[in-house]
């Protein structure tokens, strides 16, 4: 399986990075900004998700990344009356009866949700107006994104702050392990390729990411 991805949009990188945990042991990584992996990985995927006494289990997997012990916290986006699981449910919700092979391209509208994905996300600044008081318009999201985001963040590391931004990069075909240790940087030229920096910004509570530069 194939896809054309936006390196510059760290969901869509994230998303790559669930698919490769998926796809274990079999190798995955990236031609230029192709993201290459075994055919049949998404097939049957249930997007079903239930709340555990550490954190949630999603599409048969258990995640707790977002806590203060967990592997990514720093992209713990969401806030005010938002938690892991309304985070994820609305995705998950939407998900249901969409093939994960149409991650890329299926949309719906966005409630819940971990802003990493950078087609998706908004501020009043940028759309002059805040959609809070224009209820009749509706941000759409991709709801498989950001299910699949959310395995990738639970076994790849995303190095950075949310007031410096986060840094990653493309990993050429390799195992699980050594892929992760690529996104994070390692083996430059050999096992990862280009780098990304994303910067964040911020709406009310909720900090959401922005588009990417090449390091």
């Amino acid at each position: 399986m194939r896809w054309e991805i936006d390196p510059s949009n760290l969901g869509e990188v994230l998303a790559c990075a669930g698919i490769a945990r998926l796809s274990n042991p079999a190798q995955t990584g990236f031609d230029g900004t192709t993201f290459v992996c075994a055919d049949g990985v998404l097939d049957d995927l249930d997007p079903s998700v239930t709340e555990t006494s550490h954190g949630l289990r999603l599409c048969g997997y258990d995640l707790d990344w977002w806590q203060p012990w967990g592997l990514n916290p720093g992209l713990k986006n969401w806030s005010g009356r938002q938690t892991p699981f309304t985070a994820h449910r609305e995705s998950a919700d939407r998900a249901q009866g969409v093939s994960a092979r149409d991650w890329r391209t299926y949309t719906a509208p966005a409630r819940g949700q971990l802003y990493v994905d950078t087609l998706a996300t908004w501020d009043a600044r940028s759309v002059g107006w805040s959609l809070n008081e224009q209820p009749q318009h509706q941000v759409a999201g991709r709801p498989w994104l950001e299910l699949l985001a959310s395995i990738g963040l639970q076994a790849f590391p995303v190095a950075g702050r949310r007031a410096e931004g986060f840094v990653y990069h493309l990993w050429n075909p390799l195992p699980l392990a050594a892929a992760m240790a690529a996104f994070a940087g390692y083996g430059p030229g050999i096992y990862s390729s280009q780098g990304y920096r994303a910067p964040t910004a911020k709406s009310g509570q909720v900090t959401y990411l922005l588009t990417a530069t090449p390091l």
